[in-house]
């Protein structure tokens, strides 16, 4: 890993990034939950070629190739790109790529992962698709994105998993695709914030369509490291409806 402490500071163009990473190194539901979850689902990484989509800082394409593996990690956003490449570039590729258009041969990677990206994106066939290209035979795709039921839950009914009661509700289709919204306390209303609420059909059909046969479906819930040392979040996750989703597909049909 590069050390940062000569670059990072008030003056680093990258800093917000950094914010952010520290941001998920801290996340309690991250590292005890949605992170063991999608560790447990990969295959064993030793000698194998892996694609990170949506990278982001970095930190999680390294955790793989701790473990063994070549690893290629690709975002949109050139900014999450460069400091991947300057945090981690010692053991992780780096590029930019569009998720729904990914710069690699067919066969090329023996594992895909995608941690909390998908949600971002309007259509998760052209990723998906994608995904299953880009993979080997026996290749293994390894996802966590955001449950359905938790934007539906929150605009429809003013009901947001670990957040309480949202105030202000709005009809919606849960069976349509559509953007996502969140309760702004400051104006009092709803406003379209980043990404995509979606049923479950569509992210499973997703990967069915493109020929991936899904071999794990995970709800996140709390696990025992969480009960141990979180007991009163561990708590919240028992009486909330899922957050997040973990789906693992193996070899192509």
């Amino acid at each position: 890993m590069h050390d940062s402490n000569d670059t990072l500071g008030s003056e680093d163009p990258l800093e917000h990034v950094a914010e952010y990473e520290r941001g998920l190194r801290e996340s309690v539901f991250r590292k005890f939950v949605e992170r063991p979850a999608v560790e447990t689902l990969l295959p064993p990484l030793e000698g194998s070629r892996v694609l990170s989509v949506g990278t982001g800082p970095g930190y999680g394409a390294a955790r793989l190739a701790e473990r063994g593996a070549t690893v290629v990690g690709v975002d949109r956003d050139e900014d999450m790109c460069r400091y991947a490449a300057r945090e981690y570039g010692d053991t992780v590729t780096v590029g930019r790529a569009n998720p729904e258009r990914l710069p690699f041969d067919d066969d090329t990677f023996d594992v895909v992962v995608c941690r909390l990206a998908l949600e971002l994106l309007p259509d998760l066939s052209l990723p998906v698709t994608e995904f299953s290209r880009v993979l080997s035979d026996n290749g293994v795709a390894v996802v966590s994105t955001e449950h359905p039921f938790t934007q539906y839950l929150s605009t429809a009914h003013g009901k947001k998993p670990m957040h309480g009661v949202v105030p202000k509700t709005r009809d919606v289709d849960y069976f349509e695709t559509t953007g996502k919204l969140a309760y702004r306390e400051d104006i009092d209303e709803l406003v379209e914030e980043d990404g995509y609420r979606r049923p479950l059909a569509a992210t499973t059909g997703a990967f069915l369509d493109a020929g991936l046969c899904l071999t794990a479906v995970e709800e996140l819930g709390p696990t025992p490291a969480i009960a141990e040392q979180h007991a009163g979040f561990a708590r919240h996750l028992r009486a909330e409806t899922p957050l997040y989703l973990c789906l693992r597909s193996g070899p192509r049909s």
